[in-house]
Formats: C-alpha cells, sequence, structure tokens
C-alpha cells in the first residue's frame, strides 16, 4: 500500500517544515478493506554532526482492488451475447457481484476487421456488445441497473484479453475473436483503482434492450 507522509521537523532549535515522497515505499501488513497504523521516524543531521528526530503517525488504509472476471468474447461483427458468456455472467459475476456492493463495470472492444458500427449508420458495436451484456444482468441475473457502468474502447487491445472458458474460443482465435470482447470488473463501491479503460463511465439508458432468453448456457 503506497503512502505519503509530511513531517515537521525542530532542527537545531529552527522549525523546519519537510516534504517526504514515500511513493515507492509499500506497506503490506492490512487486507483490502482495513487500516493500519504506523510509526516513521525521520533523523536529520547538519554538517556539524548534530541531528534531531521526529516521530509520526501515518495510517494505512488498504484500498480494496477490483476483480476481472474473464472476457466475454463476441463473433465477428456480431453484439450478441453467446450462451457461454451468458454462462460466465449467471454463474460468476452475479453472484459475486449480489454478495457486496460493487459496481459492475462493462468495457467494450471490437477488432481492427470489425465495422465500427451496426450497419452504416447503426450504434457503436464496442458500446451495444457491453449494453447487450448489462441487458443480460438485469434482465437474467436481476441486478440493479444503478449498479453497472458501460464504457467502449474501440479498438484498443490492452489489457492482454483475459483467459475465457468457453470451448468454441479455445484453439486458433483470430484477432476479431479475441479482440472483440467485452471487459467485466466488480468494483467495491467507492473504490478508487479502476480499469485502464474506464475513461468515459456511463450510467444504463432507461430504455435498456431486452436480453433474448435467459437460459441456454
Amino acid at each position: 500500500m503506497l503512502f505519503r507522509s509530511v513531517l515537521g521537523l525542530a532542527v537545531l532549535g529552527q522549525a523546519q517544515t519537510s516534504s517526504f515522497d514515500t511513493s515507492t515505499l509499500k506497506y503490506t501488513g492490512c487486507a483490502p478493506g482495513q487500516s493500519k497504523t504506523v510509526t516513521a521516524t525521520v533523523t536529520v543531521t547538519d554538517q556539524n554532526g548534530r541531528s534531531a528526530s521526529r516521530s509520526t503517525k501515518i495510517t494505512v488504509n488498504c484500498e480494496p482492488p477490483y476483480e476481472r472476471f474473464p472476457d466475454l468474447i463476441f463473433a465477428k461483427n456480431d453484439p450478441r451475447v453467446n450462451g457461454c458468456s451468458k454462462g460466465i455472467l449467471m454463474d460468476q459475476v452475479a453472484p459475486a457481484a449480489s454478495s457486496r456492493e460493487y459496481t459492475v463495470i462493462l468495457i467494450g472492444h471490437r477488432a481492427e476487421e470489425e465495422s465500427p458500427t451496426i450497419g452504416n449508420f447503426g450504434p457503436q458495436l464496442d458500446q451495444t456488445r457491453a449494453l447487450n451484456v448489462a441487458a443480460v444482468l438485469v434482465s437474467c441475473a436481476r441486478l440493479k441497473p444503478s449498479s453497472i457502468r458501460i464504457d467502449s474502447a474501440g479498438t484498443a487491445k490492452n489489457p492482454v484479453p483475459a483467459s475465457v472458458a468457453c470451448p468454441e474460443f479455445v484453439g486458433a482465435n483470430t484477432d476479431a475473436d479475441w479482440y472483440g470482447r467485452v471487459e467485466v470488473y466488480l468494483v467495491p463501491k467507492d473504490g478508487k483503482y479502476l480499469p485502464e479503460n474506464a475513461k468515459h463511465l456511463a450510467s444504463l439508458p432507461p430504455d435498456m434492450p431486452a436480453s433474448p432468453g435467459c437460459t441456454g448456457h
């Protein structure tokens, strides 16, 4: 856990304030969600060998990290959520999201070989994929729409796709298979750390698409 401290030092009878950037230090003595108090002591020595010390207590807050789930893979130019991806959402994501106060973050991608939109003037492909995944969580898993945020990353290939458990996508995957995907994360409520592609998170629209069936996974 990273922390910073500002210590006031009385050196040679003169009050001085020095800022110490301790961003390279890590303290791993507490679990996520907990706090620990540590004592830091700084000693300053001048050119004549005279020194003074000052101690301060520092509170270290262990921020809960976000959790990443397997990427949901899509067929080329297709925004529909397949049965295997529904299984990941229903069997892994939904139960975990219901266990605590989490925000579900869904980030859509498309491959460079794919059309940016659905049809000539349709909605964005990557955004629609994220929206359709959200529809499964709302319609089938009964998650609250207010607990879900969506974003789109275009053709970004980072982060590296997470492993998938869908047999139809194991083996010789094309770029379209791997990068036509939706990243899935759970972020603790008020968590400070977000996935790298979570740059323009949006709430779900009031006119959510209906999920075409909640079974078949």
